[in-house]
């Protein structure tokens, strides 16, 4: 079953996300229908609210990095520098920088030989994105729309009265579940990427809002997006003031997702 789902992943994760995302909107598009509007243009309005929404977070984010660049690209380096000068005095150094420059030098004609390969790579890549995104685009639509008439016609062809019942209740629950880890799972990532970023902006750390904006995305990513949003964190804090700065927001980063 694993290995089905990790092939046809592709079709399944647009499916999937348009389903979830459709559950999670489906009470604005009642509040517009209720309204006056028809459930195809309520599901439009949320359709291209929801589209806007994220181009105006990615642009906001993009320009955020781009306007404090020099400043985060400058402490990242400092942040490298600081990790290497500390590899220097380990016993692994000469070991580790040997095996480091003979991968490198293995890699090095694998890479120019398949570099065709690579691109070829890149744009299947590029063109399943693009295509998974206008799959889930289509679910997600037309599941605001018809959503409520496909469940109800669904049931409506159960004759057990009794089997009918439980269907709409597991229905139901399974909706409520969904809306509540949502809303819950916002509001925890909303809460992280807020005290993490203010935690920079009192310790005069760069690029706070960027650092806001990567653990409230990193919030929805389980594990790893905790992981991520922290040691940009710290490798900025590395780079800024030391081991001693960055020792403080790792601690305020830790205290906060575990809290």
């Amino acid at each position: 079953m694993g290995v089905l789902i990790a092939a046809t992943s592709e079709i399944t994760a647009p499916l999937v996300l348009g389903g979830f995302l459709a559950v999670m909107f489906l009470p604005i598009v009642d509040w517009l229908t209720e309204r006056g509007l028809s459930r195809s243009i309520a599901s439009l309005i949320v359709l291209v609210g929801l589209v806007l929404i994220g181009v105006a977070v990615g642009w906001g984010t993009g320009a955020a990095l781009v306007n404090q660049a020099d400043e985060v690209t400058a402490n990242l380096d400092q942040a490298a520098q600081d990790i290497e000068g500390w590899l220097e005095h380990t016993p692994i150094n000469e070991e580790l920088v040997s095996q480091i420059r003979q991968t490198t030098e293995d890699l090095g004609p694998s890479l120019n030989g398949g570099l065709a390969d690579r691109i070829l790579s890149v744009v299947d890549s590029a063109f399943a994105f693009v295509t998974g995104a206008i799959l889930g685009t289509i679910v997600f639509y037309y599941l605001l729309k018809d959503g409520h008439t496909l469940f109800a016609g669904w049931l409506e062809r159960e004759q057990d009265a009794r089997a009918q019942r439980i269907y709409s209740n597991v229905g139901k629950r399974t909706v409520s579940d969904i809306r509540s880890y949502f809303r819950g799972r916002t509001a925890m990532a909303v809460v992280n990427g807020a005290a993490i970023g203010l935690g920079a902006v009192v310790l005069g750390i760069p690029a706070a809002g960027a650092i806001a904006v990567v653990n409230v995305i990193g919030a929805y990513i389980p594990y790893l997006g905790a992981f991520i949003g922290g040691a940009f964190a710290v490798l900025m804090a590395l780079g800024e003031g030391g081991i001693s700065l960055a020792l403080v927001v790792l601690g305020i980063t830790l205290a906060v997702n575990l809290l």
